[in-house]
């Protein structure tokens, strides 16, 4: 059985399961990468880009970001200039988008399937609304496993544009990835265990969907690193200790990836089953979109006529 046919029997079983959505789903919005919005903020404080790719490359995204944020005088233009940055340019949504809010009300009342994403745009609101599906927004750090299953429910990890707060620099990671602060020695007098709380509950116990993820965000990738190794322990131990099996059922994790992306070694390693697609070309471009719905929809068991009549040659949906 590969890996697509695996994701498929798990969602026909009625388990839980959750579209885990990283920033390449927003870049065909018009939002831009990390390194092209610290170039944009870096602007308004003098900064050349060659001290922000020598920042990127030295102290990582975050502590690229802390450096201009301690340079900025007035802070809340900081908060304004990241609102501006994540507002969608060329299209509130694409039919990625649309297609993963129609899975995910299909399959709510069998999977509980939720959206969780670290992405701050509200492109997924807009289809709900749009669709008149009702659904619960929640953003750090009002977390609660308990209340996914209410109604379709879309989860911002590390905050949005409504609310404006972003975990973006070293600080803000730091508060609310202390474990990984800890390892780096930074100071952690000032932090929060909810999100880390939180995630390690569902890796635990929902089969994750990873879309859009280049695995490049390091606090996230050595905490879920960490997180699912920690687990093989916990249930190693149970099993040496009262030789039997742990009564908690394994959680299978996947990540739909171009076949070009750097990190896939880095992935496998962690456990988590790869669905490539892609032979040529850039990595999350629109066309690309297409490729990632055609393997959707079939996990689905939705008609691959179906989504070509809908989604047809345009990636945009609003």
């Amino acid at each position: 059985m590969n890996n697509k046919e695996l994701l498929r029997q798990i969602v026909n079983s009625g388990e839980d399961i959750a579209f885990f959505i990283g920033a390449g789903a927003s870049i065909p919005l018009g939002i831009q990468k990390w390194d092209e919005i610290l170039f944009a903020l870096g602007k308004t404080v003098c900064f050349s880009r060659e001290k922000i790719e020598n920042d990127i490359k030295a102290l990582g995204y975050p502590g690229a970001a802390s450096e201009i944020y301690n340079a900025i005088d007035d802070h809340g233009r900081y908060i304004q200039m990241l609102n501006e940055k994540f507002t969608p340019s060329v299209s509130n949504a694409t039919w990625l988008h649309a297609k993963i809010v129609d899975w995910v009300d299909k399959t709510h009342n069998r999977n509980n399937t939720t959206i969780f994403t670290t992405n701050f745009d509200p492109s997924f609101e807009d289809v709900l609304k749009d669709r008149r599906i009702n659904y619960i927004p929640r953003v750090l750090p009002d977390f609660n496993l308990m209340h996914l299953s209410d109604q379709p429910t879309i989860v911002y990890l590390h905050g949005n544009k409504s609310v404006e707060k972003y975990i973006l620099r070293t600080e803000e990671y730091d508060t609310y990835y202390p474990s990984i602060a800890k390892n780096r020695n930074h100071n952690t007098d000032l932090c929060s265990y909810e999100l880390e709380n939180f995630l390690r509950e569902i890796f635990d116990k929902i089969h994750l969907i990873f879309i859009g993820f280049s695995f490049n965000d390091k606090y996230f990738c050595e905490f879920l690193q960490t997180s699912l190794k920690d687990r093989k322990i916990s249930k190693l131990a149970h099993q040496t200790r009262f030789y039997s099996p742990h009564p908690q059922k394994d959680t299978i994790h996947f990540a739909i990836v171009h076949n070009q992306l750097e990190n896939q070694k880095i992935i496998d390693d962690m456990g988590i089953h790869i669905i490539s697609y892609g032979d040529v070309g850039p990595i999350f471009k629109e066309k690309n979109h297409k490729e990632i719905i055609t393997i959707l929809s079939d996990i689905f068991n939705e008609p691959d006529k179906k989504i070509k009549d809908e989604v047809g040659m345009e990636a945009s949906y609003v």
